[in-house]
């Protein structure tokens, strides 16, 4: 068998130990020659033509297998009856007298060494590694199954010393599936048994040592080999087959093993289904192919602006475009340098969404296997630990292999200080100075502070030289329109004829006002958003966006000026009960509006709120109103309000949550952040880290983004209590509590009257008196989790069911709600 891409770069170069670590160490292979095999087979055929002459293999099945006769053959003679059994019966004779052809063209059946305890598996081990007969390789299929189960830990930790310490050429081969080489080095630690192992480990992690191998998932000519190889074998049938190539690279960005899409693919055949970039998509296998048939080229093309950032990466592609041609004719000059790359630009120009397409271009110039991308930000790369940030550095450029790994706001690393930060840098420094062409890095952030970051390392500007640095410029207001209304669009949202040239206008006082560090597109997201919030008010979801919607966001030249806050204010008279809310509410306003108009010289800044009480008391209605009174305050750019619960804060990972937690503050940065049931972040007290995270990160961005953002957290009120006291910055930043009592059963019962006749429906006497007796019964039984206007939405639609009920038979008036549609109070 040829030697598989995946195991292409496999060189002892002299070390006593091989580690292979990835996702795909159990994967299946296909090489050159087309044959599919599983690891222990490659990995046989690699190491017999390395001149190995006994492979012996341990995993979890067997103790000790051979696949190869010669290395069965050497390591205990084979018994005479076994002999005789491949001799035919006496008599006959063939072409070869009477000697057997056995298995011929099939995979090598594993031959186990019958009846090994663990303590007799690791005396024979340790005497192949230690005879001077053949050169040996151990292979340990499943290393970290034999560390932490082995029944002769002992035994087997003074072995391994000696195998690694040892001489006579033999090789010790180990796999262990975990992503990074740092996560194998914390396994091994964890066993407490293998101390020799580790501090080898820690020396196959210095620059320039061989022995460390990461085995990832295919790349596209071995998916197109798999394609090749199932027409033959299955029957596989591709809807174009000149398109196989392009699926494969498809197939190769989901960065998954083989061996699902040798299952996968094969169903397909079994089906009789064509495999197809359509196909793709709507089975969701790869993400790729969603966004259509068009290449990255034809996607940067559409985004709206960006003409230096599409000028610089056309030159780029011709520039690789060029080298490849001529390393095809073997006519290779010096090349052009650095594939690493610089985005400056201010947020929400693209940076993030370019990487994706730079990750597209390079897999299809063949710099790149898969071309994915890896984000990461400060808190995923630099630790709160001595010695942990070099670690996380490695893990996230392991994660990035055969991609591009994506720093954003990068520049945040020389702003730690010396320390961490440093230690990111030189450790990153170090990486792409060692050889390795398997990523690409991209680092991005605001274009003055990068400059200061590349000036931080020398490393960093020979790896980045200006060159490289692509500068993205902010949006022009044009070119903004075009993205909101995108955004509009993209929800579903459609407008008038004069609603654009509106939009225009206001987008434009927008970007006219904006500072230094303008969010563009993220604008545009939180604009959108509110633009979306006042549509879906009027309840017609036939009626377009009209100027309307636009009031308090327009230009002076173009509206009849800002709402009055007052105004804003009435919105709370319409709704029902809540009297203490209101108050409040308006005593807040009262004040902050005294404060503007004394302008004493200090920011005036919009409180954090709680809002306390049960489900469905009107917390987030009150939220939307209290948005728009401090966008007409000025107190907040935009109002809109964005709603979160955990699910979007905490994030999978220790590390992530920070990540997602900034992410959600700064889509509603200009706003309100509402944090539904935030005190589902606090729940597992300090037994649960990633809430503990989660709110750590959001204190510290309300203090970064003060502001720029109002936080409205909201819960029960107990729950809301150990809320406050899981972190000591919460209760001083949340300095306004506002309580939302239960609604009295006349309360909910004008709620379920006014809903009703928004509906079209009108309730007769009787029924409104049923109808309470219900809602009654319902919040005796529900207690403090009774569901208030929630429920009484619950009981319109049981009533709209009755009356439907009821009028089945052709009764005229479809409009009356009566005492007969209304269920029964429950007992």
């Amino acid at each position: 068998m040829t030697r598989p891409a995946r195991l292409a770069a496999l060189d002892s170069a002299g070390e006593p130990l091989v580690v292979l670590y990835g996702e795909a160490v159990d994967d299946v292979f296909v090489g050159a020659d087309y044959r599919a095999v599983r690891i222990d087979e490659a990995l046989c055929d690699v190491l017999l033509a390395e001149g190995f002459e006994r492979i012996v293999f341990s995993g979890v099945k067997w103790n000790v297998y051979f696949l190869d006769e010669r290395s069965r053959a050497s390591s205990r003679p084979r018994p005479a009856a076994q002999a005789r059994a491949r001799r035919m019966r006496s008599g006959l004779t063939g072409p070869m007298g009477n000697g057997i052809i056995a298995d011929l063209g099939t995979a090598p059946a594993p031959v186990p060494v019958q009846g090994l305890g663990d303590e007799a598996a690791v005396r024979l081990m340790d005497s192949f590694m230690r005879e001077g007969g053949p050169r040996t390789a151990l292979v340990f299929l499943e290393a970290d199954e034999w560390l932490r189960h082995s029944n002769a830990v002992r035994n087997a930790a003074a072995a391994l010393s000696g195998w690694l310490g040892g001489s006579g050429g033999h090789l010790v081969v180990m796999l262990f599936k975990h992503q990074t080489l740092l996560a194998v080095q914390d396994a091994v630690a964890a066993t407490h048994g293998f101390p020799r192992l580790e501090s080898h480990l820690t020396r196959l992690r210095e620059p320039g040592r061989h022995g460390a191998f990461a085995v990832g998932p295919p790349d596209a000519a071995e998916l197109e080999r798999l394609v090749h190889l199932l027409r033959l074998r299955s029957g596989l049938a591709p809807a174009d087959p000149r398109e196989v190539s392009r699926l494969a690279r498809d197939l190769a960005s989901a960065r998954l093993p083989l061996r699902v899409w040798e299952s996968r693919l094969t169903r397909l055949a079994t089906e009789g289904t064509p495999l197809g970039r359509g196909l793709l998509r709507e089975r969701g296998w790869v993400e790729r192919p969603g966004h259509g048939d068009d290449n990255p080229w034809e996607r940067l093309e559409r985004m709206p602006g960006l003409a230096p950032v599409k000028q610089h990466l056309r030159r780029l592609n011709a520039w690789l475009a060029a080298e490849r041609a001529l390393r095809e004719r073997g006519r290779g000059g010096p090349g052009r340098g650095s594939p690493h790359l610089v985005f400056a630009g201010n947020p929400g120009t693209g940076k993030t969404t370019v990487a994706e397409l730079v990750g597209e271009m390079y897999r299809d110039l063949g710099l790149l296997p898969s071309g994915h991308v890896v984000q990461a930000e400060l808190a995923t790369i630099v630790s709160r630990f001595v010695g942990n940030t070099a670690h996380e550095v490695t893990a996230r450029v392991e994660e990035a292999r055969g991609g591009v790994l994506f720093i954003d706001e990068a520049y945040r690393l020389v702003q730690q200080g010396p320390g961490y930060g440093q230690e990111a840098i030189d450790t990153l420094v170090s990486l792409l100075e060692s050889g390795r062409e398997d990523f690409v890095a991209v680092l991005a952030g605001y274009p003055e502070p990068m400059e200061r970051l590349l000036d931080a390392n020398p490393g960093l500007r020979s790896r980045f030289p200006r060159t490289n640095v692509i500068e993205f410029p902010d949006y022009e207001p044009g070119e903004l329109l075009a993205i909101l209304l995108g955004m509009l669009a993209d929800r579903g949202l459609t407008w008038t004829p004069e609603t654009e040239p509106a939009l225009r206008a206001v987008v434009t006082k927008v970007r006219d006002e904006a500072g230094a560090e303008f969010g563009n597109a993220r604008v545009m997201r939180n604009l959108a958003g509110e633009l979306y919030d006042r549509w879906a008010e009027d309840g017609d979801p036939d009626r377009p966006l009209e100027p309307s919607h636009l009031a308090g966001l327009l230009p002076d030249a173009a509206s009849a000026g800002p709402p009055d806050p007052a105004e804003l204010l009435s919105e709370l008279d319409a709704m029902v009960g809540l009297s203490g809310v209101k108050d409040l509410v308006r005593d807040l306003y009262q004040v902050l509006a005294l404060r503007g108009r004394r302008r004493t010289g200090q920011d005036l800044i919009a409180p954090h709120l709680l809002f306390v009480g049960p489900p469905g008391t009107g917390k987030t209605t009150v939220a939307r109103v209290v948005g728009r009174v401090f966008a007409a305050l000025g107190l907040l750019r935009t109002g809109a309000v964005r709603e979160v619960s955990r699910a979007d804060l905490v994030g999978e990972y220790l590390g992530h949550t920070a990540v997602k937690v900034r992410e959600a503050v700064r889509s509603a940065l200009g706003g309100v952040l509402f944090v539904d049931e935030a005190y589902g972040l606090s729940e597992g007290g300090g037994h649960d880290p990633y809430g503990q995270e989660a709110i750590t990160a959001l204190v510290k961005e309300m203090e970064d983004h003060r502001g720029e953002l109002v936080v409205i957290a909201a819960g029960y009120p107990r729950e809301m209590d150990d809320f406050l006291a899981a972190n000591p910055g919460l209760r001083s930043r949340f300095a306004e509590r506002i309580e939302f009592p239960g609604y009295t059963t006349g309360e909910l019962t004008e709620i379920l009257r006014i809903a009703a006749a928004a509906q079209g429906y009108t309730l007769t006497a009787a029924a409104v008196e049923k109808a309470a007796d219900w809602l009654a019964a319902e919040r005796e039984a529900g207690g403090a989790a009774f569901g208030n206007a929630r429920t009484v939405r619950k009981l319109l639609e049981r009533l709209e069911t009755g009356l439907a009920r009821r009028t089945a038979n052709g009764a005229h008036d479809l409009s009356t709600i009566t005492h007969e549609d209304v269920p029964h109070a429950p007992r």
